[in-house]
C-alpha cells in the first residue's frame, strides 16, 4: 500500500507539474514583443459637379444609348417635312432657327449633380460640332449653337441640381433641299457652372 501511495504521490507530483510548466509556456506564448505607431490620413476636398443625360419624362424621345452618362445618343429617327412624324418628336415647317428649312425637336434631361458645393444651381452652355449637311442646332430658346467650342452659346434658363433633371428642347433644322436618306450625325457638347 505504501508503494501505491509513493506512486500516486509521484503521478500527482507529474501532473502539477505538468500543468505548471504549460501555464508558464502559456505565459510565455503571449507575452509577445509589440511596437505601434500612428498615421495622419489627410485629404483637401474640392467641390465637384457632374453632367448626365436621361430620357425626358415628357415629350422625350429614349435615348439610344449612353442614359445616364455624360457621353449620350438621341436619334430622332427617320423625319420628314410632310408626313408621319416619330413618337415625341415635334416637326415645325416654319421656325426662326432656320430658313428654307424644317425642324424636328425632342426634350432631353440634362442632370447635374453638385457635391461639396454650397451652389444653389448652374448656368448651361453648349456648342455643336461642324454641321456636314447645312443642318442648325439648338438647344431650349437658345437659337442657333455656336460651332465654337471655346465659346460656346450660352442657354437660357434656371437650373437645379438634382436626379430629377432639366428638360430642354433640343431642335434640329434641316435644309428642306437635303437629299432623301442623308444621315445626319452631329454632337452637342454641354458645359455646366456652377453658380
Amino acid at each position: 500500500m505504501n508503494n501505491w501511495k509513493k506512486i500516486s504521490q509521484s503521478l500527482l507530483a507529474s501532473g502539477v507539474a505538468g500543468l505548471l510548466l504549460a501555464a508558464v509556456s502559456q505565459a510565455h506564448a503571449t507575452t509577445a514583443v509589440t511596437a505601434s505607431g500612428a498615421l495622419t490620413v489627410e485629404a483637401t476636398v474640392a467641390s465637384s459637379i457632374q453632367l448626365t443625360f436621361n430620357t425626358a419624362t415628357s415629350n422625350g424621345v429614349t435615348l439610344t444609348s449612353g442614359a445616364g452618362t455624360n457621353a449620350a445618343t438621341l436619334n430622332f429617327g427617320t423625319v420628314t417635312e410632310y408626313g408621319s412624324v416619330p413618337t415625341n418628336v415635334a416637326i415645325a415647317t416654319s421656325s426662326s432657327l432656320c430658313s428654307s428649312c424644317f425642324v424636328a425637336s425632342t426634350n432631353v434631361s440634362i442632370v447635374v449633380n453638385a457635391a461639396d458645393s454650397s451652389s444653389s444651381g448652374f448656368s448651361l452652355a453648349a456648342s455643336v460640332s461642324a454641321p456636314t449637311h447645312g443642318e442648325v442646332l439648338a438647344v431650349g430658346t437658345s437659337g442657333a449653337l455656336s460651332t465654337s467650342a471655346t465659346s460656346p452659346t450660352p442657354i437660357t434658363g434656371s437650373f437645379t441640381y438634382g436626379s430629377s433633371g432639366n428638360a430642354l428642347q433640343v431642335s434640329l433644322g434641316i435644309p428642306t433641299a437635303t437629299a432623301d436618306s442623308t444621315q445626319m450625325s452631329d454632337v452637342i457638347t454641354f458645359v455646366a457652372t456652377a453658380n
